[in-house]
């Protein structure tokens, strides 16, 4: 009886570690939740109907549709970045911005609102604060992306994805190990 009631412990566990992060990829990346659960819904009412008539294969061919969906999505995301910096963080601030703004927006007034603070007697400026801070949010969860996709670009230029040559990438080691008072030939 104990062993049941652990493994209940330990799958409630983890199936809350899963929603948090869930929860927090929705938070972080609102665009590509949006990308998923749009291929989600298309992939389930269109090509799973169309395949199936099963409620779970349905569901299964919606997902295997919304995660390549997904993953095409980030592939674009990190090329655009690898080629063209200053218009990847453009198009990633009008994504990333407007959509994390308007989900905590939404969560704020919506949600929770008789749990949050008043923070001003007339509602227009209480919602307007509310949009201040959320717009906030939106460019911290920015900035993230960005410092997340300068690293998904390092990573991969250091593992030879063309964006140093390799004598390039030899050279810069080499001269990292060479005294300061040195030059290479």
């Amino acid at each position: 009886m104990s062993l049941l009631i652990g493994l209940g412990v330990f799958l409630g566990i983890v199936l809350l570690i899963l929603y948090m992060r869930f929860m927090l990829w929705i938070i972080l990346s609102p665009d590509q939740a949006l990308v998923f659960g749009l291929a989600l819904l298309g992939g389930t009412r269109w090509l799973g109907e169309s395949l199936t008539s099963s409620y779970n294969g349905q569901l299964v061919w919606g997902l295997v549709v919304a995660m390549v969906c997904c993953a095409i999505y980030i592939a674009l995301l990190i090329n655009l970045h690898k080629a063209y910096r200053r218009i990847s963080r453009v198009v990633n601030f009008l994504l990333v911005v407007p959509l994390a703004g308007m989900g905590a927006y939404y969560t704020a007034t919506e949600l929770l609102a008789d749990y949050l603070p008043t923070l001003a007697d007339n509602p227009s400026i209480n919602g307007g604060i509310y949009t201040a801070i959320t717009v906030i949010l939106g460019i911290l969860v920015w900035r993230r992306r960005v410092a997340k996709l300068d690293e998904a670009v390092a990573r991969f230029a250091n593992a030879g994805g063309g964006m140093i040559s390799q004598e390039q990438y030899a050279g810069a080691t080499l001269n990292t190990h060479l005294p300061s008072n040195t030059t290479r030939k």
